[in-house]
């Protein structure tokens, strides 16, 4: 297992917030930590 900083996006269910996840995903940043304050939408993802 490699020792990779995990990079993390704090209010990432809104749009702004999972437009930038999409764009650090389809860049190759991994892993990525997605965060928010409404559980319900964390399930969603």
């Amino acid at each position: 297992m490699k020792n990779e900083p995990t990079v993390g996006v704090i209010g990432g269910y809104g749009a702004v917030g999972s437009a930038a996840v999409r764009r650090l995903h389809r860049a190759g940043v991994a892993p990525l930590l997605v965060a928010g304050r409404d559980p319900a939408r964390a399930e969603a993802c």
